[in-house]
């Protein structure tokens, strides 16, 4: 019986939702950002076997930036989100990302780096989950509060040059996490992979190694 109880208890720790953003926007026939995060995401689901893992390719879902008339009216009903379940509301999907985003154990994000930061696609997305009473809201006090459950974020990234410190995309998501609410944030990049005489193949592998190594600790 205790054994029984005790797999249970394993079972619902290892139960846990991660979200993977693919933001692996890529010229070449294999993305390379896309196999740095295949390889987390399998480290991760081998120490985590009953975690559940829900992929939104940022390629096929079609956002746009938010416009004005987009904004007003996100604006009007988060009012009326801050009071009802995710499930009563009418939105019509302005809602979908960020809800998918605030019930997540785990967020893993993977996009190229892209002129110091990353391709503008994700900063789409950002835009999109950035809710108010969904991923983040206010207190009584005026204070800023994150509304999200996932308790760590993964961003994974590869440049053809090297980063040198000059990650300002990955800045900008630790930042982000403060206003989510997500305590903690791990990224791993693989560089100078388009330089000429460079062992390509090594810098991947040792960033797997680091990738996977990450995934073993959360």
């Amino acid at each position: 019986m205790m054994t029984e109880r005790y797999e249970e208890d394993v079972q619902k720790q290892d139960r846990k939702k991660v979200l993977f953003i693919n933001c692996c926007i890529t010229v070449h026939e294999e993305s390379r950002t896309e196999k740095l995060a295949r390889a987390f995401l399998g480290a991760y689901l081998k120490k985590h076997p009953g975690a559940e893992i829900e992929e939104r390719n940022l390629m096929r879902l079609g956002l746009k930036p938010l416009d004005p008339d987009t904004v007003r009216k996100r604006n009007a009903l988060s009012d009326a989100y801050a009071g009802k379940a995710a499930q009563e509301m009418t939105d019509g999907g302005l809602f979908l990302e960020a809800e998918k985003f605030a019930e997540a154990d785990l967020i893993v994000m993977a996009a190229p780096y892209w002129e110091m930061s990353f391709p503008a696609l994700l900063r789409i997305y950002i835009e999109h989950v950035s809710a108010l009473n969904v991923t983040f809201g206010y207190g009584e006090d005026g204070q800023q509060r994150g509304l999200c459950r996932a308790g760590h974020m993964v961003y994974l990234t590869t440049a053809g040059g090297p980063v040198a410190g000059n990650d300002y995309g990955g800045d900008y998501l630790r930042g982000m996490c403060g206003v989510y609410g997500i305590g903690e944030f791990d990224s791993v990049a693989a560089e100078c992979l388009d330089i000429e005489g460079e062992d390509v193949q090594a810098r991947m592998s040792e960033a797997i190694r680091r990738t996977e190594a990450l995934a073993e600790r959360l």
